[in-house]
């Protein structure tokens, strides 16, 4: 999950939680990821899946980019609808495209 095998303090590239929402106190899901800032033309699209078979769009929101200031930068989103609101299992994951 693109943590560094030689440190015990790297973090993971993909992170899912539940964050609440600033002035409305309900818990969102929550996804954040790193990102290759030198790797141009390249488009992420968040999907999700109730059966790992089908994926759509994930009804997410882009909250914010922060630089990381090693070449890579934190993209953070989070869900439109309340966790507690979520029906079953949901899978999600990135779809990166671009060219080579």
């Amino acid at each position: 999950m693109g943590t560094s095998d030689g440190s015990n303090t790297s973090t993971p590239a993909l992170q899912l939680g539940n964050e609440a929402i600033a002035g409305g106190g309900t818990e969102h899901l929550a996804i954040e990821f790193r990102i290759n800032l030198a790797a141009v033309g390249i488009s992420y699209t968040l999907q999700t899946s109730a059966d790992l078979s089908d994926w759509d769009a994930a009804n997410l929101i882009h909250l914010s980019t922060t630089n990381n200031g090693d070449g890579t930068a934190t993209l953070k989103y989070q869900s439109t609808t309340p966790t507690n609101e979520l029906s079953g299992k949901n899978f999600y994951r990135i779809q990166i495209t671009g060219t080579l």
